[in-house]
Order: C-alpha cells, then sequence, then structure tokens
C-alpha cells in the first residue's frame, strides 16, 4: 500500500484500546486498509468502533517513497506511530496542507514506512487479529442517513459554544 493519510487519522487513537484484549490483540492499533481507491481507517476498543472512509491520494510530494515497497493493501499500525509520524521534519515547501506518507512491506516483517518530507519512520505493524467490524455492523437499512459538512459543523459547534454560560468557575457550560 502506497498512499497519503490526513493527519485527522491521529485523533483516532482515543479510540483505539489501551491495552489488548485476550481475544483480539490488535485493537491497540489503527488498521488502515485500501480498497477500490477508498482509504478506509478502522479503530476499537472492544465497546466503540469508528469507521472513516475516504478516496486514496497516492500523488503525494514525498519523492522519499518513491523507493519503498508496496506490497500489501491492509497494515495495522500503533497510534503512537503514526503520532511520531505527523511530527517528523517537514519540507517548508510542503508546510502542513499534506498528509503523512504510508508504505508497507509484508515480505519484512510486516514492516510499515511513515513519512513527512524527506524523513522516514520504519514502525513494526501492530501483532495479532482485528475483529471484523462488518459482522457487527447492522445488516438493516438505517433509518436515516446524513452527511456533514466537518468545518461547517465545527465552525457552527464554536459558535454554539460562545453562547453557552460560564459557570462559577468561568468555564464553558
Amino acid at each position: 500500500m502506497y498512499v497519503f493519510l490526513p493527519r485527522s487519522l491521529c485523533a483516532l487513537k482515543r479510540v483505539a484500546a489501551k491495552a489488548e484484549h485476550s481475544k483480539f490483540g490488535a485493537t491497540t492499533g489503527i488498521k488502515i486498509a485500501v480498497c477500490d481507491g477508498i482509504l478506509r481507517a478502522e479503530a476499537m476498543d472492544g465497546h466503540r468502533v469508528i469507521i472513516t472512509q475516504s478516496k486514496t491520494d497516492r500523488d503525494g510530494p514525498w519523492a522519499a517513497f518513491k523507493d519503498e515497497p508496496d506490497d500489501t493493501e491492509e497494515v495495522i499500525i500503533a497510534p503512537a506511530d503514526l503520532e511520531k509520524a505527523a511530527k517528523l521534519n517537514r519540507v517548508p515547501d510542503y508546510g502542513r496542507a499534506h498528509g503523512i506518507g504510508l508504505a508497507t512491506s509484508g515480505g519484512q516483517k510486516n514492516a510499515a514506512h511513515l513519512g513527512l518530507g524527506n524523513a522516514i519512520l520504519t514502525v513494526q505493524q501492530v501483532c495479532g487479529r482485528f475483529p471484523k467490524v462488518e459482522q457487527v455492523i447492522p445488516k438493516k437499512q438505517p433509518l436515516c442517513t446524513f452527511a456533514v459538512n466537518p468545518k461547517l459543523l465545527a465552525d457552527t459547534l464554536l459558535a454554539i459554544s460562545e453562547l453557552l454560560p460560564n459557570d462559577k468557575d468561568g468555564q464553558r457550560v
């Protein structure tokens, strides 16, 4: 797999399990897969699951990844490793707008290469079995579905928080 991950995937660390489960050891990681041009990331703690999907970006700016192997379509990465990669030295020309590069190599003891700019961090994939979330998601059509503009939602929530009264400590309620 050779893709560029949005930095917002680092937020999935809040859902990933803090400790291994006896049945599923890989829930301490974030599962990233690419299928038919769709990037899918899953994080789970045994009770909750978050799944994000977006179109893949395979034409990123990081030239350092052109030499990395690309032989698997699924990887489980520790949230701490993803966060370390997000903090690598950045190339000034590209700034913070572009994603974190990811290349996988199943033959090298399941290594994953994460990088930003010319810096590459090689990490081991999380060992264990990640639960199949498709088995627990209901098969029936939902009662309703909706799409959200994330920027508009964030701006609206910030505006609403300004309207809330302060408590006795000066914090928003």
